[in-house]
């Protein structure tokens, strides 16, 4: 079978098209490699070329040779830059623009002054593409993050293609007899096959050059991320000795508070009974006498009081779900309230409940009820004036125990109801009296422990309507 240049370059057509077509292909799994673009524009563009170089062959107009040979210096400009992108060498932008540029001035002078004078345009052609190849061999001898084995490949491939292409051009310019339409078939083979094995060797040298890269990256990646779950394990060890630490503390912290509220529950019920038993025994006394005496009682049941919210909000801190689950008789807790809060406030308290609901009952704990009852009715006392009553009231609705606490006292602004329960927060106009914004924030919290909830109504000025819900036993 006869071999001739047409189907030599109908095969070198074909491979540029195929290995345009699989650099597209590829770039989409490396859209973010450097380079890969570069490389994929100059493959299109070397296929590009080569097709117009097939129609020159029918139709070999000035604008077709123009751009037939323009495309093909461009291709190999746009990979060198983009090979070069990729092993992270100098990317020559200088000389690929300087070979694109004359090529773009020189071709129209060429075909303008001597249109039939093939021999100067392969001369010009040949040797840009073995300056451009030339110097990407010497430039990847330096590539020294590449392969050794794909490096020298690529400075072989390059070296080779580039050094074939100046030799030609230096024979068709100074060895051969003066023709200006000079033209040997043989050795236009001879070229054309030299650039088919190139563009195949430098095709598979690239593609495992990304292979390569891509490895590398996978591998650092898989350091990294090794690295990472290592420092992730460490802080998970760190995290969790602190948090062994902290249930220790936290232990600690709760037998301290427990033995505190101990210790401190007995001096102040000395205290009272000691106060109790003056009572009884002065029954004479003056009235002066017996008020000191109330007064004693009465700040050791603020300061017991205060306790039990302290303790309160300490369980809930440390995890206390709902406390005890029991009946609670809430009449008989409520006026026991009353006569122990409002020893010291004669005559200001009162309690409202209907016949059927005397026997109302709260599934709760009994503690954590009369501590909620017991701020609910202090804070009623305390910021109201002396002479204006507190009423208590106990209902039923919907499953629902319902104890309503009123006052005709200060008031909370209206700004102010949203965040009252926060820890340590008091009202704006709650500044004159005693208090530590502790006591509605166990309110809260110790609702929400048993099921139940807080509402609040107010209207500044006039006073304040507290009501609590717990499930009914």
């Amino acid at each position: 079978m006869k071999v001739d240049l047409l189907t030599m370059n109908l095969v070198l057509l074909v491979q540029l098209v195929v290995q345009a077509a699989g650099w597209f292909v590829l770039q989409r799994g490396v859209r973010d490699m450097p380079g890969v673009r570069n490389i994929v524009l100059g493959s299109a563009a070397a296929a590009l070329g080569a097709i117009l170089h097939a129609v020159r062959e029918f139709s070999p107009s000035f604008l077709i040779i123009c751009a037939a040979n323009l495309m093909v210096v461009t291709a190999y400009a746009t990979v060198l830059v983009g090979m070069m992108q990729l092993v992270g060498r100098p990317t020559l932008r200088w000389l690929a623009r300087l070979m694109v540029g004359t090529t773009i001035i020189l071709w129209p002078a060429m075909l303008l002054l001597a249109p039939e004078n093939t021999t100067i345009r392969i001369v010009a052609l040949t040797a840009f593409i073995g300056l451009l190849a030339t110097a990407s061999g010497i430039n990847l001898i330096w590539a020294s993050n590449v392969r050794p084995s794909l490096r020298w490949t690529l400075v072989a491939v390059n070296l080779a293609h580039g050094g074939t292409s100046l030799l030609r051009a230096f024979h068709a310019q100074f060895l051969r007899p003066s023709d200006a339409s000079w033209q040997l078939e043989p050795e236009q083979i001879l070229w054309v096959l030299s650039t088919i094995l190139y563009a195949g060797l430098h095709f598979i040298a690239l593609v495992g050059l990304v292979g390569s890269r891509l490895l590398n990256e996978l591998t650092r990646r898989n350091e990294a991320l090794a690295n990472e779950v290592e420092a992730r394990r460490q802080l998970q060890v760190q995290l969790s000795a602190a948090l062994d630490k902290e249930g220790e503390l936290r232990r600690e912290q709760r037998l301290f508070i427990d033995m505190v509220g101990h210790d401190f529950r007995t001096p102040v019920a000395v205290i009272d009974r000691a106060a109790e038993m003056l009572e009884n025994l002065l029954p004479q006394a003056g009235q002066a006498v017996l008020q000191r005496l109330e007064t004693i009682r009465g700040a050791g049941r603020r300061l017991r009081r205060l306790m039990d919210t302290f303790l309160a909000n300490e369980q809930l801190e440390g995890g206390l779900s709902a406390g005890r689950r029991e009946p609670v008789l809430l009449k008989p807790l409520l006026e026991e309230l009353c006569r122990d809060v409002g020893a010291s406030n004669a005559g200001r308290l009162s309690l409202t409940v209907a016949p059927a609901d005397e026997a109302l009952a709260a599934l709760g704990d009994p503690d954590w009820i009369a501590t909620i009852c017991g701020n609910l009715i202090d804070n009623a006392l305390k910021y109201s004036s002396p002479d204006q009553p507190v009423k208590l009231s106990l209902a039923r609705r919907d499953g629902q125990v319902l104890v309503g606490i009123a006052d005709h006292g200060i008031g909370i602004p209206a700004d102010d109801l949203a965040q009252l329960g926060e820890r340590f927060f008091r009202g704006a106009n709650a500044a004159k009296a005693r208090g530590t914004g502790l006591g509605l924030h166990a309110v809260r919290r110790l609702l929400e422990a048993q099921n139940g909830e807080l509402r609040l109504r107010s209207d500044p000025g006039k006073g304040t309507y507290a009501e609590i819900s717990l499930p009914a036993a």
